[in-house]
């Protein structure tokens, strides 16, 4: 069974879903890039729900939700990428 995420609770859809995502997501990729804002929150939610320290670096506007969402997260210029 493939992982399902509730986008109003922000919640796995049930236990089978979050042991999915677990065993097949977490495991696996370590950095997500290019997608967009709504996949970048699913993600650091789904990592923090499944207990895994985030770590989130973003240079846009986009980026603040998911930024806020995640355990530790940096925001950057996007023109030369120092820091805020």
């Amino acid at each position: 069974m493939r992982g399902r995420f509730d986008l109003e609770t922000f919640n796995f859809v049930n236990k089978e879903s979050e042991h999915w995502f677990d065993k097949t997501i977490r495991k696996r990729v370590h950095s997500i890039y290019r997608c967009n804002q709504t996949d970048k929150l699913i993600y650091v939610t789904a990592m923090r729900r499944v207990n895994s320290c985030v770590a989130y670096i973003g240079d846009s506007v986009s980026d603040v939700i998911p930024i806020k969402a995640a355990n530790i997260g940096f925001a950057m210029k996007a023109s030369d990428c120092s820091m805020l």
